[in-house]
């Protein structure tokens, strides 16, 4: 499994495919769900271990001219 990247010590940014994400919700199972921090339409989630487990799907797009890598 891919493991998340993090920007800063505090673990609130994290990097997926070279954008920006910011940590939305922590679930009661342990999982955190992240989203883009400009378009808000991508988002993963991460288990406990710092694993990947859900990824956008494949017709999930950034928005052009709004989100930066």
């Amino acid at each position: 499994m891919e493991k998340v990247e993090y920007l800063d010590p505090e673990k609130s940014i994290a990097l997926f495919q070279q954008y920006k994400l910011h940590k939305v919700t922590e679930n009661a199972n342990g999982t955190i769900r992240w989203r883009c921090q400009q378009c808000k339409s991508i988002s993963i989630t991460v288990d406990s271990d710092e694993n990947i487990i859900r990824n956008p799907t494949k017709h999930s797009k950034h928005i052009q001219n709004v989100c930066q890598k």
